[in-house]
């Protein structure tokens, strides 16, 4: 982020976790180095980075758990375009995929054990449940 020229071999290609690039920048890896430095990386400064290659990230059935994971931690960014398209990945994902409602509540313990903060998440897990029912 504070070495633009770092970003130059970033593609929309390479940043899927099954092709990788030199830099090691993937969604898995952004996922990791932020919820185990999320006081180093600044989450609004992350999402608005990479908004233009989150919003036409490929939605396939290899890259569910990409999409999820950039999709929980960009929730909690201030940009409410991006807060938008994460909730339409997890409903794309919950409608479109073999992802269930019960593994929208794998992913907290996770968070918790790292202090991350995600209430929009967590409203999203209720408004879910409410309508849903329990799962």
């Amino acid at each position: 982020m504070k070495e633009p020229e770092t970003f130059k071999q970033v593609t929309f290609d390479t940043l899927e976790s099954s092709i990788g690039n030199e830099t090691g920048i993937t969604w898995a890896n952004i996922y990791l180095s932020y919820i185990e430095n999320p006081k180093k990386l600044n989450l609004d400064d992350l999402a608005n980075s990479l908004k233009r290659y989150f919003f036409n990230l490929k939605k396939t059935e290899d890259n569910i758990d990409d999409i999820f994971v950039t999709s929980v931690i960009f929730m909690e960014c201030s940009n409410d375009e991006v807060v938008a398209e994460c909730y339409r990945k997890i409903e794309w994902l919950l409608n479109n995929t073999h992802f269930h409602d019960s593994s929208l509540i794998n992913i907290m313990p996770e968070l918790d054990f790292h202090h991350i903060q995600y209430p929009r998440y967590k409203k999203f897990i209720e408004m879910r449940r409410n309508i849903d029912g329990e799962f």
